[in-house]
C-alpha cells in the first residue's frame, strides 16, 4: 500500500517533510519518498503520529455536565463526592461509557489513553472488559478493605493525592508497581501544594508520572526534571474546576510534558482543545512552543504506551489530519496551524489498516 500525502511529521523531532509518499508493508512503514507515487492513494492531509491522552477519568463519561455548579472537592474529591455515587449507580454500564469515550477519542486521532480507573477491584474488572483498537492503559487503586495484590494486574496505579493512603500502603504500592506506571495527582490545588505533597510523594511513593502540578514552582519542576519524571498538564480541567492556571512558563523548558483532558464528565475527549489552550497560556507570556506542545500530545508519551514515531521501519500507526479544511495547507507555520486547527482528522491507521475515516 502506498499513500500520497501533503506532508508528514517525522521521528521524535516531528520534522516536517512536504509532498511525500508513504509505503506500508505488513503493518510497517518501509519507505517515505519524495513526491507522489502514481500507484498511491492520495490524501489531502498531513500524517502525524498518534495522539496520547495521558490522563483521563474515562468512567466519568457516564454523567456529562452533572452538577456543574459544584466545587472540585464536592464533585470529584475522594471518597465521598458526588462522582463516586454516580459511578456506583451506573453499575456495569461504566464499560459502555468508557468504550464510548475511547471511540470518541479515536475521531480526534487519540489512539492512546491512560485512565485513572477508580472503584478498586470492581473498577479494574470493568476496565478489563473494555475493547480498544488503540492502547488503553488503566491505572487502578485500592478501596477500603482491599489489598494491593488485588489490583496488581492493572497497567499501573493512579492515586488521587499523596495523602490518600497511609505511609505503609504507599510504600507497598511503590514496591508492587515498581516496574509499572505509578501516577499521582500533585499540587492540583493550592491547599495540597501548601501541604508539600510533592516532597512527600517523592520520598515515600516515588511516582514516575505526575498529574497536574498546577502550583509547582520553578525549583520543584527542576527537581522533577532532574529525576526525569514527566508531568501531565490538564489546562482545561484546571480552569474548569477553578483550581488555578498551570505554570506553563517553566513546564516546557527542557522538560518532558504530557497532556491530558482529565475528567470525562466535564471535559470532552478532544485533546486538541487542551493543546490550543496550552499554546495560548504560553503565548500570553510571549513564548512560542507549538512543536513542543505537539510533542507533549504525541511522542513524549510513547515510552508509556509503546507507540513509535512516524518513520521508516516503524509501525504504520498514525493519523492523517485534513489540511485543506482549515487552511493548514497554506499556513506559514504548520506546527502552530496544527495545534490550532488540526482537530479535523480525516483518517486513522493502526498497524497499516485504516480503522477510521471521516465521512
Amino acid at each position: 500500500m502506498i499513500l500520497n500525502v501533503d506532508g508528514v511529521l517525522l521521528g521524535n523531532e516531528l520534522l516536517l517533510k512536504r509532498k511525500v509518499n508513504v509505503e506500508i508493508v505488513d503493518g510497517k512503514i518501509t519507505h517515505i519518498g519524495n513526491g507522489f507515487d502514481s500507484n498511491g492513494r492520495t490524501y489531502r492531509g498531513i500524517v502525524i503520529p498518534p495522539l496520547v491522552n495521558a490522563h483521563v477519568h474515562a468512567g466519568d463519561f457516564a454523567f456529562p455536565e452533572y452538577y456543574t455548579e459544584m466545587t472540585i472537592r464536592e464533585l470529584v474529591g475522594d471518597p465521598d463526592s458526588v462522582k463516586y455515587k454516580l459511578l456506583q449507580s451506573a453499575g456495569e454500564r461504566v464499560v459502555e461509557f468508557i468504550q464510548e469515550f475511547l471511540d470518541n477519542s479515536m475521531k480526534y486521532g487519540v489512539l492512546g489513553v491512560i485512565d485513572f480507573r477508580e472503584q478498586g477491584t470492581v473498577g479494574l474488572e470493568l476496565a478489563r472488559r473494555v475493547k480498544s483498537k488503540g492502547k488503553y492503559l488503566f491505572l487502578s487503586r485500592i478501596e477500603e478493605g482491599e489489598r494491593v495484590q488485588d489490583v496488581v494486574d492493572a497497567h499501573g496505579v493512579g492515586i488521587s493525592t499523596a495523602f490518600s493512603y497511609g505511609r505503609e500502603t504507599l510504600v507497598r504500592l511503590r514496591d508492587v508497581f515498581s516496574r509499572k506506571i505509578r501516577a499521582v495527582h500533585i499540587s492540583e490545588t493550592k491547599r495540597l501544594w501548601l501541604l508539600n505533597d510533592l516532597e512527600y510523594a517523592l520520598q515515600v511513593f516515588e511516582p514516575n508520572l505526575i498529574i497536574h502540578g498546577t502550583y509547582l514552582g520553578k525549583d520543584e519542576i527542576l527537581t522533577l526534571r532532574e529525576r526525569r519524571t514527566p508531568i501531565v498538564t490538564c489546562p482545561r480541567s484546571n480552569l474548569w474546576f477553578r483550581v488555578g492556571i498551570p505554570n506553563m512558563e517553566d513546564l516546557f523548558e527542557g522538560f518532558k510534558v504530557l497532556i491530558g483532558t482529565d475528567n470525562g464528565g466535564w471535559l470532552s475527549p478532544n485533546l486538541w482543545r487542551d493543546m490550543e489552550l496550552a499554546l495560548l497560556l504560553r503565548k500570553r507570556r510571549g513564548e512560542e512552543t507549538s512543536k513542543e506542545i505537539l510533542k507533549a500530545a504525541t511522542v513524549n508519551a510513547y515510552d508509556l504506551v509503546n507507540f513509535s514515531p512516524v518513520d521508516e521501519g516503524g509501525e504504520a500507526t498514525f493519523v492523517i489530519v485534513n489540511d485543506t479544511l482549515n487552511g493548514i495547507d497554506r499556513a506559514k507555520d504548520v506546527y502552530t496551524a496544527l495545534v490550532k486547527r488540526g482537530e479535523s482528522v480525516m483518517s486513522v491507521f493502526i498497524k497499516g489498516e485504516e480503522t477510521f475515516r471521516s465521512t
